[in-house]
């Protein structure tokens, strides 16, 4: 059966195919020499040790045994400490399929940020409006970790509220995604969700995906129902 894992790295691999610069940052085990002093004699030990490590993904990203995502061959040890950069290569990306994919990111419930201006920010939507520059919405990282309680706020307007627009963003920008399961299980699983009888990937396309289009439909940000 898949999970919101599968959801999460297959958005990633339609990232790089519509030509993304795809970058991980996370710690990962490497093997080094070390020197050890014993009895006036040098020894060469092998050992592993957790290294903060960066490198580019250049054709896959998947899914292997036991849920461990392994990207052109290298297992990520731990996909809750993986930090992914999104760039653009204005020559190569799908401007307007790199734009689609990343709402998709967040509307799915996975941390999608960027700078605006001097502050670091959350995306809910991304466009592209040509000449080299690209339409956000977004809300701050404060709003983004707090949610409203309605019953307190039946007067607050959430535009208002939590609710930025910007076109300061370029083909120049960084984009840096998380995977978050607690809140994409949050968003994708109804109430008493049976996963055992439902495939998550296919329940995400025949419902979550067609339900994010309606409510932008009648003008809404799901972005913004969930916080």
């Amino acid at each position: 059966m898949t999970t919101t894992l599968d959801i999460f790295v297959g958005i990633l691999q339609k990232l790089l195919d519509a030509g993304t610069i795809v970058s991980v940052n996370t710690t990962m085990e490497l093997e080094e020499y070390a020197e050890e002093d014993k009895d006036d004699a040098n020894f060469a030990v092998l050992e592993a040790i957790p290294a903060d490590i960066s490198f580019r993904i250049w054709e896959k990203i998947e899914l292997g045994a036991e849920q461990l995502v392994v990207v052109d061959g290298q297992s990520i040890d731990d996909i809750d400490d993986a930090l992914f950069e999104l760039s653009l290569s204005p020559l190569e990306t799908d401007i307007k399929r790199f734009c689609a994919l990343v709402t998709e990111l967040a509307d799915a419930g996975h941390i999608v940020q960027a700078k605006v201006g001097e502050d670091e920010v959350r995306i809910l939507e991304l466009e592209p409006l040509g000449t080299g520059k690209l339409r956000a919405l977004y809300i701050f990282i404060e709003d983004a970790e707090r949610s409203l309680d309605v019953d307190e706020n039946q007067d607050m307007d959430l535009n208002d509220t939590f609710y930025r627009e910007s076109d300061e963003l370029t083909y120049f920008s960084d984009f840096y995604v998380t995977y978050d399961e607690e809140e994409a299980r949050f968003r994708l699983y109804p109430p008493h969700f049976n996963e055992e009888l439902e495939d998550t990937v296919e329940f995400y396309q025949r419902i979550f995906l067609p339900r994010m289009q309606a409510a932008r439909d009648y003008g809404e940000v799901p972005g913004l129902i969930y916080h």
